[in-house]
């Protein structure tokens, strides 16, 4: 569950709590507020966060927060009017609503690049992998490897059992 943009702080938490009561939650710990303060959008967060911080009994920060206690410092912030809040949140920098500001003096150039695979402009054949971009037969690895083998047949191939020359058939 995230907050949106077009919702109120009070309209969220309503919601929150809602969803914390059915899940059969305790709404007063630490955890769900944590979680409560995680789902609010960036900009209200960040407002939120701040004044978190700084309202502590001289100057301490207070560790353990209810989702109520946050919706309170959230509404002391932006208000609870839905017309209003719209307003409030599109000043706050990073937010949604807020004006772009035009880039006029420094546009940004547009690269062009072509999505278009380039194909190879030669294709080669070999008897063992067939048609490719990267070789022919007379210079494919795997069958100079082949005939490199099968050109051995004079090396001796001990059978492990006995010692003698092995072959199929042979014991």
């Amino acid at each position: 569950m995230m907050m949106k943009n077009t919702e109120s702080i009070g309209d969220y938490s309503k919601k929150f709590l809602r969803a914390v009561y059915n899940a059969g939650l305790p709404k007063d710990d630490a955890r769900i507020a944590d979680r409560f303060l995680a789902s609010l959008t960036l900009s209200v967060q960040t407002l939120v966060r701040v004044t978190m911080a700084r309202s502590g009994p001289n100057g301490e920060s207070k560790r353990d927060w209810t989702v109520e206690q946050i919706t309170q410092i959230g509404r002391d912030i932006l208000g609870d009017d839905n017309r209003l809040y719209a307003e409030a949140t599109r000043l706050i920098p990073g937010s949604r609503g807020q004006p772009e500001k035009n880039n006029e003096e420094h546009p940004r150039k547009k690269l062009h690049h072509s999505n278009k695979i380039t194909k190879h402009e030669k294709t080669f054949f070999c008897s063992h992998h067939g048609k490719n971009p990267t070789h022919e037969s007379s210079k494919c690895f795997t069958l100079i490897n082949h005939k490199n083998k099968a050109s051995s047949s004079n090396s001796r191939n001990p059978c492990r059992r006995c010692g003698e020359n092995y072959y199929h058939g042979h014991v």
